[in-house]
């Protein structure tokens, strides 16, 4: 019985000796600094500091057996981005901690070593580069939220710099108000393996398809604005990259390759949005892009504060002929002609809000020429010249005394056609008198 006795005391020792050596153990990883940085701003990047729930004003940090991955999350999405294992030297066992995002983003960005070590010993931690040395608190990891477990779902591959075109052609039209949320996202509709991306806020659209084949089965969810402009900014950093986007339930979820982002996708049902676009037109012309979109921010320069302020577009096909004019303003007005490169039609006009004009032409201003299409009262239709017929954007006309307008009086596209050149003119008069000059010169002699 003595025996059995001293027998436990002294395994009892031996445990409390080891669970003490691995209370004290120091973990050990060194990671290139630039990596590292890189890693904790994407992190840093999406966390409220000020958020309720102290937890979530950290970045998970976890060692596993070859590689570091950090985790970030608020109230909209999650991110998880990875350290590629040729970038570490993990000297030690699998441990996760808590840290402050906003301190560890200060400390690692002022780092002036090429490679940074991290000494963990339970809950403090020593960081060092070049030669810094830094402490830091830390919290235990239990209380981060786990991600959700995916095993299987809807997923299709496609280009990083593709969707990022999408997605910047589209984003800007979504809905700012809360009274129907399933509007204030991106509709993701693939349909006999096209893709398209579309975006309302029943005052414009815009819509996009991709230009190729999707390997998916059909799919239609809305995924937040916020969570779309999140995305966006890891997309500009793998323009050539393959991303794998996956649907499963409620949850949407984006594996850019060392960076993984989980999003819920908004509830509803997106409405149809094909009876917005027109489906044809008293009149239509094709201009130069860049003139067009010059001409309609000369008439945003009196734009008010609101946004709210008008532009009317009038157009006649048959004579070639387009007036932009902006006349509702306080602060002055603008009008401007241009002569189309082709048209067809009688004459139309549409009024829209400036705004959203300007925004719409902002977002295809690689493009060379632009076709409008206009039937008084009915939506401005305007798309590129050489996109995919489904590639248009939308706005919704408002009622304007322009709008009954007959036609376009007094057209004059060109400055120099309705006064003359004052500059030319007097080069004129400078040669002239040369001319008398030398002829009397001669004569005298």
């Amino acid at each position: 019985m003595t025996m059995t006795l001293t027998h436990d005391i002294e395994l009892d020792k031996k445990v409390d000796l080891q669970l003490a050596d691995d209370a004290n153990k120091v973990r050990k990883i060194t990671i290139k600094t630039a990596e590292l940085l890189k890693a904790v701003k994407r992190a840093a990047s999406i966390v409220n500091h000020n958020h309720a729930n102290l937890v979530l004003r950290n970045i998970f940090f976890a060692i596993t057996n070859n590689e570091v991955i950090l985790r970030a999350e608020n109230d909209s999405y999650s991110v998880e981005t990875t350290i590629d294992p040729a970038h570490c030297v993990i000297e030690d066992d699998p441990r996760s901690v808590l840290f402050p995002a906003k301190r560890f983003l200060d400390i690692i960005s002022k780092m002036s070593g090429k490679n940074t070590t991290i000494f963990i010993r339970d809950s403090h931690i020593r960081i060092k580069s070049g030669r810094a040395n830094m402490d830091i608190g830390i919290q235990d990891s239990d209380e981060f939220p786990a991600l959700p477990k995916i095993k299987k779902g809807n997923t299709f591959e496609i280009a990083a710099d593709a969707l990022l075109d999408m997605y910047s052609r589209t984003v800007f039209a979504t809905s700012k108000l809360q009274s129907m949320p399933v509007l204030q996202g991106v509709l993701h509709d693939i349909e006999d393996q096209r893709f398209r991306c579309v975006a309302t806020d029943r005052h414009r659209f815009a819509q996009v398809y991709h230009p190729t084949a999707i390997e998916c089965e059909p799919m239609r969810v809305s995924v937040p604005a916020i969570t779309i402009n999140e995305v966006m900014k890891h997309l500009k950093e793998k323009k050539s990259d393959t991303i794998k986007v996956t649907v499963k339930d409620t949850r949407v979820i984006y594996d850019m390759n060392d960076t993984v982002l989980y999003s819920q996708v908004l509830e509803g049902t997106y409405p149809d949005t094909n009876r917005i676009i027109p489906t044809g037109a008293k009149a239509s012309v094709t201009v130069p892009n860049s003139e067009f979109l010059g001409a309609v921010k000369r008439a945003a320069i009196f734009l008010d504060d609101s946004g709210s302020s008008k532009i009317t577009l009038m157009i006649d096909g048959e004579k070639n002929q387009m007036r932009i004019q902006s006349l509702d303003s306080d602060e002055g007005t603008m009008l401007e002609d241009m002569t189309t490169l082709k048209g067809e039609g009688e004459f139309a006009t549409s009024t829209m809000n400036g705004r959203y004009l300007l925004e719409s032409l902002n977002k295809i201003s690689g493009t060379a020429h632009v076709e409008i299409k206009i039937t008084t009262g009915l939506p401005f239709l305007l798309r590129e010249t050489n996109a995919l017929e489904g590639n248009v954007n939308v706005v919704v006309p408002v009622k304007h005394r322009l709008d009954s307008s007959t036609g376009i009086e007094n057209f004059m596209p060109d400055y120099s056609d309705g006064e003359g050149d004052p500059f030319a003119d007097r080069a004129d008069g400078y040669a002239e008198q040369a001319s008398e000059d030398t002829e009397s010169q001669e004569g005298a002699a």
